[in-house]
């Protein structure tokens, strides 16, 4: 099958109350304690026709198009509703959604979220967005605006995949964020890698000097989570921890 013939498969079941779609959950880390305290909220597909599409092979395109609008919005509401859920076995829970550039930029999607928490009676303080790579291509001002607005509200902001594509470290230190999420391709061999050592160092300070939390991506064993203490994180999330899993495999894991 072609991607185009599946991007119109995936438009149409977006527009059918979203059919196929789901979310899985990667579990995030309290780097002190090794215990979850959160996770990610990360959309998944699956048809009859095309079966489970991997995610890298349809958000791509799913972020150049305008239903990316409306299907986020039924990710922030889903994941709102399915963490209602977690915080019963951990209170504090706190969840991640991942926010497109054409969401930020609709008038509108700042009431889509307060709507959202407040039909689903979620605490705002529990949810954290998280402004992904093509969010860092808008203007710094509007940005700036977009996270204070979230922030007055109680929500939490971070910024995704630090270290990819146009996160600068002065973009950065411009923004009032609450959180920096440092991309798994400075943590692969920097145990070795000398220029990663002293990039991480730059990233994780830069976070302390605007009181930003620090959540390391891509943790694979225990020998690196051991080894990034020298960071001093807020937070981990990769593997060794659990892979994204459905909901119903998370609140297991969340409650054995």
């Amino acid at each position: 099958f072609g991607d185009r013939e599946m991007i119109g498969t995936i438009y149409q079941r977006i527009m059918t109350n979203f059919t196929g779609f789901s979310l899985y959950y990667q579990p995030i880390v309290d780097a002190a304690t090794d215990h979850i305290v959160g996770a990610e909220a990360l959309v998944r597909w699956q048809d009859d026709q095309y079966g489970f599409v991997p995610p890298g092979r349809f958000i791509p395109f799913i972020e150049q198009n305008a239903c990316v609008y409306d299907l986020g919005n039924w990710i922030i509401w889903q994941a709102l509703q399915d963490a209602t859920e977690m915080r019963k076995v951990i209170p504090d829970f706190m969840i991640n959604v991942n926010i497109a550039a054409p969401q930020l930029v609709r008038k509108e999607f700042r009431q889509e979220v307060l709507n959202a928490l407040h039909d689903t009676a979620y605490p705002p303080e529990n949810l954290c967005l998280e402004l992904t790579e093509r969010c860092r291509e808008l203007d710094t001002e509007f940005l700036r605006n977009e996270i204070r607005f979230f922030r007055s509200h109680g929500i939490r902001v971070a910024m995704d995949d630090f270290g990819t594509g146009n996160a600068s470290l002065q973009l950065v230190l411009e923004l009032p964020l609450d959180e920096i999420k440092i991309d798994r391709s400075f943590i692969q061999d920097i145990q070795d890698q000398r220029v990663n050592q002293v990039l991480v160092s730059a990233i994780t300070n830069g976070a302390r000097a605007i009181h930003a939390d620090i959540c390391i991506e891509g943790i694979e064993d225990q020998e690196l989570g051991n080894y990034l203490q020298r960071y001093d994180p807020t937070y981990y999330q990769g593997y060794y921890y659990s892979r994204p899993v459905s909901k119903e495999e998370f609140l297991s894991l969340i409650s054995s």
